[in-house]
């Protein structure tokens, strides 16, 4: 009925076709600047990937570490699609929590300014056996947020590592 009566109304009054062309044009052109602005941010996110390599190549790092910072940075990007599809806690949801801890250090790290490479050496500073527990994330996150030097950072961590899951555990009991 709705559809009816606009149909009434684009053909009744004078220029109805030309009122009906010009509502179909508009559409056309939401659409069009739509593809346009979705092809402009992926070339921008293609740009910014390829000088992040070149920078990291330039600074030296091998391979491995330069396909671990773009892996971290795909983590960083689906754990934040993650938290805004998960709206019952806040929390984004992960199959391995080590993984999701890594990942929000990775952001917080690069959210406080901390370079690539810095973020590198404090990750595998705080990996035990490929994973991070919650208790070095949360050092790790509280150093980060003070500000403290990558050295600082790592040293703490490499030495609480030393000392071995025992000691971890028998503070935690």
């Amino acid at each position: 009925m709705l559809l009816a009566e606009f149909m009434n109304w684009l053909t009744t009054l004078d220029g109805g076709v030309i009122k009906l062309g010009l509502i179909l044009l508009a559409g056309v052109l939401v659409i069009g600047a739509w593809i346009i602005a979705a092809t402009w941010e992926r070339a921008r996110q293609s740009e910014q990937r390829t000088r992040l390599v070149q920078t990291m190549v330039q600074r030296g790092m091998s391979a491995e570490q330069i396909a671990r910072v773009l892996f971290a940075g795909q983590l960083a990007a689906e754990a934040e699609d993650a938290e805004k599809q998960d709206e019952s806690d806040g929390q984004a949801v992960y199959e391995d929590e080590s993984a999701g801890r890594e990942v929000r250090l990775v952001k917080a790290l690069t959210s406080w300014s901390y370079d690539s490479e810095d973020v590198q050496r404090i990750l595998a500073a705080a990996r035990v056996d490929g994973k991070i527990d919650a208790a070095t994330f949360d050092i790790a996150r509280t150093l980060a947020e003070s500000w403290a030097e990558t050295d600082s950072i790592v040293s703490v961590l490499e030495s609480r590592r030393a000392r071995g899951p025992r000691l971890m555990e028998q503070k935690s009991a």
